[in-house]
């Protein structure tokens, strides 16, 4: 692995808006009473809200921000640019365009996503109640806000709402870097296990219906590992293609795949 420096005096501003939007609302109403207790601005979606909001807490609702309605079933919720721009948006170098454009900055993030795990769970789950509940809208707030990890601390475990807290409230209302940088890590590694869950349930339904269409595998080495092209010289790459280098060779079980190196020394990126 490549030694990559890392800052751990990076300093994010005092957060002062955060975004939060859950299906497990498990620890919602304390969370959201300390935020409110520290003077913190919050933009929510739909039940979460709606929880919120009878509590007697203030909140904001995304679509009263953004001035677009939640549609299509709450398909569209915050998929906008005022919610992305003010989670991407980079302290230093995005001021003035956030400003010109009426961006506020979001410096907490607190989602999780619709329970697709348990819709598969259930008995007589369709695939139209499993699609349904494919979350789109979370798993790119949390990317974005753990992309962003130098300015936006990202939640998405509710058991992790107690320590945030008790940082901010010892901090005026700053995350440390280090804490920012753990919490962007649990975000990626919650994002690919609930990839992984779908993709494992729809090649479960591959499986029982015998469907291949005559499309090349799908095994998770052919995106991971460079099969199609490892055991070619580099110069011979596609360009724009992302090769890995290995130290042995061993065999991928999938028919579909070439035999491809299986031990990964360093990932690096080969043409334009």
């Amino acid at each position: 692995m490549q030694n990559v420096q890392f800052e751990v005096d990076s300093v994010a501003k005092p957060i002062g808006q955060a975004f939060i939007t859950v299906s497990d609302k498990e620890g919602l109403v304390p969370l959201a009473q300390n935020l409110d207790a520290l003077g913190v601005r919050m933009l929510s979606t739909g039940r979460t809200a709606r929880t919120i909001r009878d509590a007697k807490i203030p909140v904001e609702e995304v679509s009263a921000y953004t001035g677009f309605p939640e549609m299509m079933d709450g398909r569209v919720k915050t998929l906008h640019p005022l919610i992305f721009g003010g989670i991407l948006g980079r302290s230093g170098i995005d001021d003035t365009v956030m400003e010109n454009h009426g961006i506020r900055p979001i410096g907490l993030v607190v989602v999780n996503f619709y329970p697709f795990q348990k819709t598969i769970a259930r008995p007589g789950c369709t695939i139209a109640e499993a699609i349904e509940n494919i979350d789109v809208g979370g798993p790119a707030s949390v990317r974005a806000a753990a992309k962003n990890y130098t300015d936006v601390a990202v939640v998405c475990d509710p058991l992790d709402y107690s320590g945030v807290f008790r940082e901010m409230r010892e901090n005026n209302c700053v995350i440390s870097a280090i804490t920012r940088f753990v919490l962007m890590k649990k975000v990626f590694a919650l994002t690919a296990a609930y990839d992984a869950a779908i993709k494992a349930y729809l090649d479960g339904i591959g499986t029982v219906h015998g469907l291949r269409g005559g499309f090349s595998c799908c095994n998770f080495s052919r995106y991971f590992l460079g099969c199609d092209f490892s055991n070619r010289p580099l110069k011979d790459w596609p360009k724009g293609h992302t090769g890995v280098r290995y130290d042995r060779t061993d065999e991928i079980t999938c028919p579909d795949c070439k035999p491809i190196a299986k031990n990964l020394i360093r990932p690096e990126q080969h043409g334009g």
